[in-house]
C-alpha cells in the first residue's frame, strides 16, 4: 500500500505540472489569438514561401490554391519537387503556368550526408527574393488571412522566428486513438511559455509553418547548418535560439491545418522517423522518458480496478485519473474530437509507446529510418534513395 501511494503521488505530482504548464502555455497562446490583424505599414515585407514536396499529388492542388489565395500582398511561392513519382510535378507545373507567384524547382540529386527535406528547402532558400521566408509543407491549408497576420505580430513584437502549430483533422479511428496523446505528451514536454523565453534553451517549432526573417536564416547557416537532421523544423528553431534572435510559438485554431497522416502505418513511420533523433539518439533519454509517462497514464487507472477496499491508493487513483481526464478532454477539443476519446488514452499511450521503441529499434539494430522512399541508416553518412 506504501508503494503504491507513493508511485500515485509521484503520478499526481506529474499531473499537476503538466496542468500548470497548459495553463501558462494556454496565455501565450491568447497573446496571439487576441492580436488583430494590423495596419497596413507604409510597405510589407516581401515574402518567400518554400514548399517542399514528393508524392503529394492528393493534395497538393488544394493546399497551393490556399496559398494563391493568400491576402498577403506582396509574395512568391517556390515549389520544390522532390523526386516525385507520382503526378506532383505536373499539378504543380500547371497550377504555375495559370499563376506566376508560383515558380516550380525540380531538385537536384540529395547529396551525401542530407536528409531530404532539408535539401529541397535549402534550393528553395537559395532562390528566394523575399525578405522573409515562410517554410510551410505540401499538406497544409492555410486562411487567407494567414501570413498577414503572423507578419504583423512579428514586425509588432519584433519577433525573428515566428511558428504556428497547425491544426490536425483526424478522421480514421487510429488518428483519433494516437493523434491527441502525442498532442498532450507534447505540450507536456514542450511547454510554449518555456519554448518563447529567450532565458530557456527549450525549442520547438512546427514545420507546418515557420517565418523566419531572410538574413537571420543565412546568419544562422541556414538548412546547411541542420542538413543532416531529420527533425529539421526543431532545428532550424535551435539554430535561431542559439544566436540570440527571438522565436514565437503560437497556436490560432484554423489559421493553418493539416490531415497529417491518414492510416496507422502512416502514422507509424511517420513519427518512427522523429521519435529517436528528436532524443538526439539517446536511448536512455527516450525510453526512460516514454517509460514514464506510460506509467503516468496507465497506473492511476489501473489502481481504480482494485475498488474502494484498497484505501488511499483508490482515492489517490481516482483523483489522478479525473485530473488525466479534464485535461486530456481539452486536447481532444482542440483536435475537434468528442470527449468520449478520453476512454482511448490508455490505447494511444500503449501505440505511442510502442511507435517510440520501434524508432530506436530500426535505427539501431534494423534498416535504419525511412520516410518518403528513403532510408537513412546513419544520418551521419550518405542515406540512400
Amino acid at each position: 500500500m506504501f508503494i503504491a501511494s507513493i508511485s500515485l503521488l509521484l503520478c499526481l505530482a506529474g499531473w499537476l505540472l503538466v496542468l500548470a504548464r497548459a495553463i501558462l502555455s494556454l496565455r501565450a497562446h491568447r497573446e496571439f489569438q487576441r492580436f488583430g490583424l494590423p495596419d497596413a505599414p507604409a510597405e510589407w515585407p516581401r515574402v518567400s514561401i518554400l514548399v517542399p514536396a514528393r508524392n503529394e499529388e492528393e493534395i497538393l492542388e488544394t493546399s497551393l490554391r490556399s496559398l494563391l489565395a493568400l491576402d498577403y500582398p506582396d509574395f512568391e511561392v517556390l515549389l520544390v519537387n522532390d523526386h516525385s513519382t507520382d503526378r506532383t510535378g505536373e499539378i504543380a507545373r500547371r497550377i504555375a503556368a495559370e499563376d506566376n507567384r508560383l515558380r516550380v524547382i525540380e531538385a537536384a540529386d540529395l547529396p551525401p550526408g542530407w536528409v531530404g527535406k532539408p535539401w529541397a528547402l535549402h534550393q528553395a532558400a537559395q532562390a528566394a527574393r523575399g525578405d522573409w521566408l515562410l517554410m510551410t509543407d505540401a499538406d497544409i491549408l492555410h486562411r487567407p488571412n494567414s501570413v498577414r497576420k503572423a507578419m504583423g505580430f512579428a514586425l509588432a513584437r519584433r519577433i525573428d522566428l515566428f511558428s504556428l502549430l497547425p491544426g490536425l483533422d483526424c478522421e480514421s479511428f487510429w488518428e483519433r486513438v494516437v493523434l491527441p496523446p502525442i498532442g498532450l505528451l507534447f505540450a507536456a514536454l514542450f511547454p510554449v511559455y518555456r519554448c518563447n523565453d529567450p532565458r530557456s534553451n527549450l525549442v520547438l517549432a512546427a514545420g507546418a509553418f515557420i517565418l523566419v526573417r531572410t538574413r537571420v536564416y543565412q546568419d544562422v547557416g541556414g538548412h546547411e547548418s541542420i542538413r543532416n537532421e531529420m527533425v529539421d523544423d526543431v532545428g532550424i528553431g535551435r539554430q535561431v535560439k542559439r544566436r540570440g534572435y527571438k522565436i514565437w510559438l503560437a497556436y490560432d485554431e484554423g489559421l493553418v491545418r493539416t490531415r497529417m497522416y491518414s492510416s496507422l502505418a502512416e502514422i507509424w513511420e511517420g513519427f518512427s522517423k522523429n521519435f529517436y533523433p528528436a532524443s538526439n539518439f539517446s536511448a536512455p533519454k527516450m525510453l526512460g522518458g516514454m517509460f514514464l509517462w506510460t506509467s503516468m497514464v496507465l497506473l492511476p487507472p489501473a489502481f481504480l480496478c482494485v475498488g474502494p477496499s484498497a484505501g488511499i491508493p483508490f482515492v489517490l487513483a481516482a483523483a489522478v485519473t479525473g485530473l488525466m481526464a479534464i485535461l486530456y478532454a481539452g486536447t481532444l477539443l482542440q483536435f475537434r474530437l468528442p470527449v468520449r476519446h478520453v476512454f482511448t488514452l490508455p490505447l494511444g499511450t500503449v501505440m505511442l509507446h510502442a511507435i517510440a521503441f520501434s524508432s530506436f529499434y530500426r535505427y539501431r539494430f534494423g534498416r535504419g529510418l525511412a520516410w518518403k522512399g528513403r532510408t537513412y541508416a546513419n544520418l551521419e553518412e550518405p542515406p540512400t534513395r
